[in-house]
């Protein structure tokens, strides 16, 4: 089984978090899976695929718009994240484990209002859907508009092509841990936007007790809650 994780960023956090990113979960990867990031301006060296498109917020549907459309994985499973997401490459693994790739799936968190999937949460596709998506998106002229989210701009495409099979998965966190609990069965988290978190979260599995790391270090809406113990 190989995996491909598509981390959607921009050049603001290209030497922050796109570092933290690659030092912490993405060493953990398995050597058949592969990454690239999606950003703006394409750098071979650093895999970060690019279209030269707008590198705010609302451009993000028009990088998914680009890759979509210009990018071809070859891989069993294709993961959508965001660069402040912590991925747990080994639960992802064993998760996937239990679906088969040639039938069109796509798996994460669903959040309302959109009935969509959180895409800082993660969204994965089987390769069966990701070769719909691909020669949807290739028929059409752009992302829709006004631009959407690009978590929505994604569902959106779905939802017009039809037959597809969602799947929800409560272990796609759309924010840090809260629970303790949360920490043992997650599969991702997000939001996870300072070095230390994603340190913190790294440390997890490798040792038999929780490391401790205060709420104010910065994963932003987990402030005001208790330290992990």
């Amino acid at each position: 089984m190989r995996i491909c994780y598509i981390i959607l960023t921009c050049e603001k956090y290209l030497d922050t978090r796109c570092n933290w990113v690659e030092d912490t979960w993405l060493k953990r990867i398995e050597p058949d899976d592969s990454y690239y990031f999606l950003s703006s301006i394409p750098n071979e060296e650093r895999r970060i695929l690019g279209w030269k498109t707008r590198d705010d917020y609302m451009g993000c549907s028009t990088k998914y718009y680009e890759f979509f459309k210009n990018h071809t994985v070859d891989a069993d499973w294709i993961v959508l994240v965001d660069d402040d997401t912590f991925v747990f490459p080994e639960k992802m693994r064993r998760m996937l484990q239990a679906y088969t790739s040639t039938t069109e799936l796509v798996i994460g968190k669903i959040i309302p209002p959109y009935i969509s999937m959180s895409g800082g949460a993660g969204v994965v596709l089987s390769s069966a859907l990701y070769t719909r998506v691909c020669a949807h998106v290739r028929s059409t002229q752009g992302p829709d508009e006004p631009l959407q989210n690009s978590d929505v701009q994604l569902f959106n495409w779905l939802r017009v092509m039809g037959h597809s099979t969602f799947v929800w998965d409560r272990r796609f966190h759309a924010n840090c841990h809260r629970e303790d609990q949360d920490i043992h069965d997650a599969i991702t988290f997000h939001y996870v936007t300072t070095r230390d978190w994603f340190e913190f979260y790294n440390q997890l599995g490798r040792s038999p007790r929780l490391p401790r790391l205060t709420w104010d270090a910065g994963c932003e809406p987990c402030t005001q809650r208790r330290s992990p113990s």
